[in-house]
């Protein structure tokens, strides 16, 4: 299982560029297709978790930082449990992606300026202290730490080039 620590600073350095790319590509795209679409959502998304970051960074600050983990087996077990027992609990049936996510994260999340250690340290549920920090923080947040620990969890330690790498290597080529 793979664990990072990160620097808000980078990471808003970071996320900042990859919606700079984006937009650029965005431009260049024909309006209307799919690829000018699939473009859209991808800079809508990295817009969202750029939010999150520097709504952490005016909280806490640019040299604050954030450990994040990839989800092994287990961890993915937790989540569907987390999950379906959300589910459960509510009064109409269906999938209930939000809370997934978040739960997603939550597991994900090893520490981070608004997560309380000694909490999680004492708490019977420490998923449930996580998923508790996770829900009382913007959208934006909890996306940058989903994204974070998806990116993560993986399957192979580097036997293969994943569908991220590929796909920037293909926008790469035809830029």
């Amino acid at each position: 299982m793979t664990e990072e620590t990160r620097t808000l600073r980078d990471e808003r350095d970071r996320l900042d560029a990859e919606l700079d790319d984006l937009a650029e590509r965005l431009v260049d795209a024909e309006g209307g297709t799919q690829s000018a679409q699939m473009l859209q959502r991808s800079a809508n998304d990295v817009e969202t978790r750029l939010a999150g970051v520097c709504y952490l960074i005016d909280q806490h600050g640019h040299d604050e930082t954030i450990t994040v983990q990839g989800l092994d087996a287990g961890g993915y077990a937790r989540v569907q449990d987390r999950a379906e027992a959300i589910r459960s609990q509510r009064d109409q049936p269906g999938d209930i992606p939000g809370a997934r996510s978040n739960v997603f994260a939550a597991v994900g999340l090893v520490d981070a300026p608004f997560l309380d250690q000694d909490n999680v340290a004492e708490a019977a549920d420490a998923l449930g202290v996580k998923l508790g920090a996770i829900s009382n923080q913007p959208l934006g947040v909890a996306k940058y730490v989903e994204s974070v620990a998806n990116e993560l969890t993986t399957v192979s330690e580097g036997n293969f080039e994943s569908l991220r790498e590929r796909l920037k290597a293909k926008q790469t080529s035809e830029s």
